[in-house]
């Protein structure tokens, strides 16, 4: 992988035409938390190297990257564990066929392309070489993988040495939750706080909220973690579970947020708790702008702790002309649990350290709460029944069994897109 990483940023690795391979795309099914942040000190910041990612089957996903980008120039780096997922091979070879009508034809394409997979000969009948082949572990699974063969997407967005760092940054909080006393391990503190917060205070929705752009995809790189792996209902043995146990998460960068869905969380009727995360050098922008930044992260985590009790409501109400009955709607309860965690800076040694931290308490809590969180079989079944609706959306209403309210929109859609 090192050496591949290398040869594309040198330069030594090109397309079929022998340009340099100045840009890329790559389809995974993973949320690509770790190259969307963008990281100073790339391996090589002069050579204009660009990273998208295409995960959605819908065409309009795959037909807006590819109109920026030049058949010749570009890398595909194809992420499929079992090489046969619908929507990654979908992508796939709707990329082989743009990489055909820009001219590049029969093994050609396999300067252009770079699998990791645990089915190295399905790989290489699309003419990918094997030292382009990257073997993935059958243990591995995605939402786990990036420090894997997956990886190399991290890589060659950011440089070997970058995603060495990011490496190096789990490795550290690996270390750490190995070796420290449970008061002391933080994945394992961030675990009993979640129990704490779904069992005992009624949470039923944990949000997320990174006061840092460069994190504001970390909401969703979490999302698939925690409710993939830890939304279940019977234990490990198989007995139907007692007991909530992953809460639903969510989020965004924080003062998004703040402008949308604060106003629920200050006030609001339902029970959540919060992860709020500030970096404390998060850039070398505009030092005012920063700082107000963190003022609000700080800010929030405070209000969420005090609220605004029924005595200064009333004050405030009066120095604005509202009857005492009216001003109630100042009223904020506060006492909302969440943690404050705060970063060193945004590096990728901290980026791998946190993404690590989110990844044992995931562990830890399924632990707790006596379940799997290395399956995923409540997926399984809308892929079944997907492939069934193919057959009806084809016209075969007769060959399956449907109810009533899905064949009318099936018979809706055949319609709509009857030529």
């Amino acid at each position: 992988m090192a050496v591949l990483v290398d040869s594309v940023h040198s330069g030594e690795t090109t397309g079929s035409s022998g340009q340099p391979l100045r840009m890329w795309s790559i389809s995974v099914s993973a949320a690509p938390i770790s190259v969307r942040g963008s990281f100073a000190g790339r391996s090589n910041p002069s050579r204009p190297l660009k990273a998208h990612f295409v995960a959605n089957i819908d065409p309009d996903d795959l037909d807006s990257t590819l109109a920026s980008l030049n058949p010749e120039t570009t890398l595909f780096v194809i992420c499929s564990k079992s090489f046969s997922t619908e929507e990654t091979l979908s992508n796939a070879e709707r990329a082989m066929r743009w990489l055909q009508a820009g001219g590049i034809q029969g093994p050609a394409v396999g300067a252009h392309l770079i699998a990791v997979t645990t089915q190295v000969t399905k790989a290489g009948d699309w003419h990918i070489p094997p030292e382009r082949c990257f073997p993935l572990w059958d243990w591995v699974g995605g939402r786990y993988s990036l420090w894997s063969a997956v990886g190399i997407s991290i890589a060659l967005a950011l440089g070997w040495q970058s995603f060495q760092r990011v490496l190096d940054g789990a490795h550290s909080l690996d270390m750490h939750t190995h070796a420290a006393s449970p008061a002391d391990n933080l994945p394992m503190i961030m675990a009993l706080l979640e129990l704490w917060q779904t069992h005992y205070l009624g949470a039923d929705t944990h949000v997320v909220l990174p006061y840092s752009q460069r994190l504001a995809h970390l909401p969703d790189f979490l999302q698939q973690l925690t409710m993939e792996s830890n939304g279940k209902r019977v234990s490990s043995s198989g007995e139907p579970l007692a007991h909530d146990t992953a809460p639903v998460l969510w989020g965004s960068a924080g003062t998004i947020g703040q402008h949308s869905y604060y106003q629920l969380l200050h006030q609001g009727t339902r029970s959540f708790s919060a992860d709020i995360i500030l970096p404390l050098r998060s850039g070398k922008g505009d030092q005012d702008a920063r700082r107000a930044l963190a003022a609000h992260a700080l800010a929030q985590s405070r209000a969420l702790m005090v609220g605004r009790p029924p005595e200064e409501a009333l004050q405030l109400g009066a120095e604005r002309g509202f009857d005492e009955s009216t001003s109630r709607q100042f009223e904020l309860p506060g006492n909302h649990s969440h943690s404050l965690l705060i970063m060193d800076a945004i590096t990728p040694e901290c980026l791998g350290a946190l993404i690590a931290a989110y990844e044992h308490k995931t562990y830890f809590l399924a632990v707790l709460l006596g379940i799997n969180p290395f399956d995923q079989w409540g997926v399984e079944l809308g892929k079944v029944i997907a492939g069934q609706m193919q057959s009806v959306l084809s016209g075969a209403d007769g060959e399956v069994e449907i109810d009533p309210a899905t064949l009318a929109a099936a018979k809706a859609w055949r319609a709509a897109n009857t030529d």
